[in-house]
């Protein structure tokens, strides 16, 4: 874990990368784990993730809501 809290993650392979990046959901304590590839200039103190979309269902909602 970086000094920020950030979880750094470091692949044996590219292929490896692409193929667990690729799977599907991740969670850890029940909370969604992001995973995305670091760019080469990364800014730990970035406030990148503090907001993500999010799809939701409302089944049976009334047309005029």
């Amino acid at each position: 874990m970086h000094d920020s809290g950030w979880l750094i993650f470091a692949f044996s392979s590219e292929t490896e990368m692409l193929e667990i990046m690729g799977e599907g959901s991740y969670y850890v304590f029940g909370q969604p784990l992001i995973l995305k590839v670091m760019p080469n200039f990364f800014d730990f103190q970035s406030i990148d993730m503090t907001k993500v979309p999010t799809w939701v269902r409302f089944p049976n909602l009334p047309l005029r809501c």
